[in-house]
């Protein structure tokens, strides 16, 4: 009996471990082909797909795991499946998957097409700066719509979610996107919505009353609406008899009155908003059919000269004005060197050129506005920016992001001048005209060279009021604040502008003239001599790439420990900073 009893529990203890194997448990992972699984249900039998090492997916609706022999339905993409992932280039999705979960995508810049067909939802950041993604991204069946689904990518133009009922926040921020229709079905909006938007011209919204949707934020305020974009420049589409209603309803109100039309966004009779074309290794983008005007969408060129019109000449042919450079056209573009811009263009768009390390020159005289934000950030040898038609110098524009060279700022025109618009530069006079109203904090935060200030204001209520955060890390009083004759008692009754040393009169700014100074030998094998007749600060030594590898306060540099290449000689004088190029062999 005892041993009865012994076979019977060891029997039922291998019929239990067996049942364990055979239903699988969940998280565990199989492979089949070149794919892995993660088994995420037991009842029904479901798994996601967790990784492949292929470059082209073609997921399948089902796989066995062999070693149970359980047949699983594939309904989702696993949370950060492909994340980072450069590889991938292509995924056909099943009907089965419905699900992408957070960070599945994110980062896979190399990926150009992935049908969405079936998406009820994506989770957060699921095709996150996904770079290469088409213009137009269609998801018919999504409903959940989730934060930051499309966070960064700058290639969408369009996207399509007819059912949604969530969108969440940031989904679209800082993508390429032009016109966006949000349906009627939406019930809650998360933040910053459209926000660093740049190409954004045209909403469609659809609700009767816009009381219906709740607003998710984690921002405290629904401004992350329009953050970063100019809203009154947006064109908003809204149901026939409510034009009243969000002209006043906030943060719709926030578009200007006559940009708010009762109807629908019209039918395009040429290319529509947002299509790109290529022609002489320059991508433009229409921006406006009834003006036909495009934008540079990006280049492959180290040397880009932009034309002022160009003809497309596949279908219709039609000639278009090239009128501005597109949000994030040369982001991060490290081939980049000169550009030559037409008068045509008269617009620099956020992050247009952010992080071009290796532009050196581009002509800004006809430029009236530089949009907010980054259009220059982190350009290092970038030394002169002449801004003469500029009015609107947005945030952040020239910030240099520690490596500067920029030394000479000219910005007769200006009317609004950016938070850190001018940080870390390396300026050492400015003349701020008359036309200023507005100057945004930090805007000379570790500008260390800057010495002189000329301003032009002879009326109380004209002087801005700014914070004392200007002049972050600097010692006001060792700034001479140039003010016109009579008017020095206005800035002593001025707060930070008081801090300054107040100078009635005219400024006279001495540029840095390159014949002062000599820099051999020229090419050079470790030691460099510098030659000046005016007085040198310190010299800083830059790679190609834009980072200092040598400081120093001497007239003769050792560059024995760099590698042969080309490098940058920042001078810093009392008058200014000049730039110089020298080659290590």
């Amino acid at each position: 009996m005892k041993k009865t009893l012994q076979l019977l529990i060891a029997l039922f203890a291998f019929t239990y471990a067996s049942a364990q194997s055979i239903s699988g448990t969940i998280g565990e992972e199989f492979t089949v082909g070149d794919y892995t699984f993660r088994i995420t249900s037991q009842t029904p039998n479901e798994a996601e797909l967790s990784g492949s090492t292929l470059a082209d997916l073609n997921v399948p609706a089902n796989a066995v795991d062999s070693f149970n022999a359980t047949d699983y339905s594939i309904t989702a993409i696993g949370a950060n499946a492909f994340e980072s992932n450069t590889t991938i280039t292509s995924v056909i999705l099943p009907s089965s998957v419905v699900t992408l979960k957070a960070k599945a995508f994110n980062k896979a810049s190399n990926l150009v097409s992935i049908n969405l067909d079936y998406i009820v939802a994506t989770e957060a950041s699921a095709l996150a700066s996904c770079t290469s993604l088409p213009s137009t991204m269609n998801l018919p069946k999504c409903e959940d719509f989730g934060n930051y689904t499309f966070v960064f990518c700058t290639n969408i133009n369009a996207v399509n979610i007819p059912l949604a009922t969530r969108i969440g926040e940031g989904a679209l921020r800082g993508s390429g996107i032009f016109q966006m229709n949000i349906p009627s079905t939406v019930t809650t909006i998360g933040g910053q919505l459209f926000r660093g938007c740049t190409n954004l011209t045209d909403v469609q919204l659809n609700w009767l009353d816009p009381n219906v949707v709740t607003w998710d934020n984690t921002k405290t305020t629904n401004t992350t609406v329009w953050n970063n974009i100019v809203p009154s420049a947006v064109k908003l589409y809204v149901p026939v008899t409510t034009k009243a209603t969000y002209e006043t309803f906030y943060p719709w109100s926030d578009v200007t009155a006559v940009n708010v039309i009762e109807g629908s966004i019209p039918e395009p009779a040429a290319d529509p908003v947002g299509t790109t074309f290529t022609i002489a290794d320059i991508e433009y983008r229409v921006t406006s059919v009834d003006d036909l005007e495009v934008e540079v969408a990006s280049s492959t060129l180290a040397a880009v000269t932009v034309p002022a019109t160009v003809t497309k000449l596949d279908g219709d042919a039609e000639t278009y004005s090239v009128t501005a450079i597109g949000g994030s056209a040369f982001l991060d573009n490290t081939s980049v060197t000169s550009v030559t811009l037409p008068t045509s263009v008269d617009v620099i768009k956020g992050d247009a050129f952010s992080g071009c390390v290796n532009l050196e020159t581009i002509n800004l005289e006809n430029i009236v506005t530089v949009q907010t934000q980054n259009a220059f950030f982190n350009c290092p040898k970038l030394t002169t920016a002449n801004l003469a038609a500029a009015t609107e110098i947005g945030n952040f524009a020239f910030h240099g992001f520690g490596d500067s060279t920029l030394a000479t700022i000219n910005i007769p025109s200006a009317v609004t001048i950016g938070k850190a618009a001018f940080r870390t530069s390396e300026i050492s006079a400015i003349n701020i005209p008359e036309t200023v109203t507005s100057i945004g904090d930090v805007v000379f935060m570790d500008c260390n060279s800057l010495t002189k200030i000329q301003v032009n204001w002879t009326a109380t209520e004209n002087i801005p009021v700014i914070t004392a955060g200007v002049f972050t890390n600097l010692t006001p009083a060792s700034i001479t604040l140039y003010v016109p004759v009579g008017t020095a008692a206005l800035y002593e009754a001025a707060d930070v502008w008081t801090d300054l040393t107040i100078v009635e009169g005219t400024l006279s700014v001495t540029n840095v003239n390159e014949a002062d100074f000599s820099v051999y030998p020229n090419p050079t094998n470790d030691l460099l001599t510098i030659t000046s007749q005016i007085n040198i600060i310190d010299v800083t030594v830059l790679n190609a790439n834009g980072r200092v590898v040598l400081n120093s306060n001497a007239m003769q540099l050792d560059l024995s420990a760099l590698a042969p290449g080309v490098y940058f000689l920042k001078i810093k004088t009392q008058n200014g900073v000049a730039v110089k190029t020298v080659i290590k062999k």
